[in-house]
């Protein structure tokens, strides 16, 4: 599993331009011009744990990719990628923090195709898994699996329409899920047994998904408080990127609050401490803000120290202009006006990016979530 998955480490990099050849164990090797990269290994008794991190600094961005791989001595080898991206920018209203949007890297979607990946019992495929009704009480396992870290989405069907249609159309949906959610595809008879096994809150009605979160039990899959995506959403064309998106967001969130592994919370600390002394003090992954920051463009909000009268006025400074106040004023309202209109057309961009997100030949180096997968070996 652990050659296969380098291996589309290195398909990815390729693919972005970086020399993956230039990365040797145990040192920060350079890729390209302001991406820099590490490989890490640890032996000890549990296992071996291997870490390859990319740092990727833009403008004033930076961006941490880290694909962690154990092959333990007991129970199946695991991978980790998660993607540290840059902070969110303050939103207009409320001066809230706005997380950017980040597709689904193709480094994630190579890995679950290449690798029998799971998230405890539930599978972890790049299109959905259509169920039989022999195969339904395997996907209630994996609904009620306490060591499931992520959704499991489930859609239901009928005879009205066929469902390899149906399927597409759920895998596009859930096109921003893939490696954080198991996605399944109930057929007509698997969704006429579901509602006959389960309360009738917990049945999935033709046409409807339901994202069941961690936390459902065998005897309420409510209890993880599922959310239901009704026929309407689904087939609206507008409804549709909304709910892509929706699906998208729901899948990084849960995936980010879910606790790892006791083997990958071991792996993680063994690998930091390798990495603090390699990079020195402050450079590990979570400490990304003390790393040298590309200098960014001039503040206009930056807090500049002034005289508090004409009398206290140092040498060189310039005497205070009685204007000064109400100019300031003028240009703080135009850059809140500039600052919405900009937040408006960037929400507007990102509805076409999700949109066309199938035709991109790359969609961008980041998750903004954490996705965890065991596999066979």
């Amino acid at each position: 599993m652990s050659e296969r998955a380098f291996e589309q480490l290195d398909l990815w990099l390729g693919a972005k331009g970086y020399d993956c050849d230039s990365l040797l164990p145990g040192m920060v090797s350079r890729l390209t011009t302001g991406v820099d990269g590490l490989m890490l290994t640890r032996d000890d008794e549990y296992g071996r744990w291997t870490r390859v991190r990319v740092r990727e600094r833009r403008s004033w961005s930076c961006w941490v990719t880290d694909l962690t791989i154990g092959v333990s001595h007991e129970g199946p080898a695991w991978v980790w990628l998660d993607v540290d991206a840059p902070e969110g920018t303050q939103a207009s209203a409320g001066n809230r923090l706005r997380r950017p949007w980040t597709s689904v890297p193709r480094l994630a979607r190579g890995l679950v195709e290449v690798v029998d990946a799971h998230d405890g019992c539930a599978r972890l495929r790049p299109s959905p898994v259509h169920v039989t009704p022999e195969q339904l009480p395997r996907l209630l396992d994996s609904i009620a699996d306490p060591g499931r870290r992520g959704l499991v989405l489930v859609a239901g069907s009928d005879e009205r329409l066929e469902l390899p249609l149906w399927a597409d159309h759920i895998a596009t949906l859930a096109r921003e899920t893939v490696s954080l959610a198991a996605t399944y595809v109930l057929d007509p008879e698997a969704t006429r047994r579901m509602s006959q096994r389960v309360e009738q809150r917990c049945a999935i009605a033709p046409w409807t998904l339901c994202a069941f979160q961690p936390g459902a039990r065998a005897g309420d899959l409510f209890a993880g408080r599922p959310r239901i995506v009704s026929f309407e959403d689904l087939s609206s064309d507008h409804g549709a990127r909304r709910v892509a998106r929706r699906l998208g967001w729901w899948a990084r969130s849960a995936t980010e609050h879910g606790t790892l592994p006791a083997a990958a919370t071991r792996a993680a600390q063994l690998l930091d401490q390798d990495t603090h002394q390699i990079l020195g003090r402050g450079l590990a992954l979570g400490d990304r803000r003390r790393w040298p920051a590309p200098r960014r463009p001039h503040d206009a909000h930056a807090k500049v120290p002034r005289p508090r009268s004409p009398g206290d006025v140092p040498l060189g400074w310039p005497q205070p202009d009685v204007d000064l106040a109400e100019r300031l004023a003028s240009l703080s309202q135009q850059v809140q006006r500039l600052t919405a209109e900009g937040e408006a057309l960037r929400e507007r961009l990102e509805d076409e990016q999700l949109a066309h997100a199938e035709t991109f030949n790359e969609r961008g180096p980041v998750l903004a979530a954490t996705s965890l997968i065991s596999a066979n070996r």
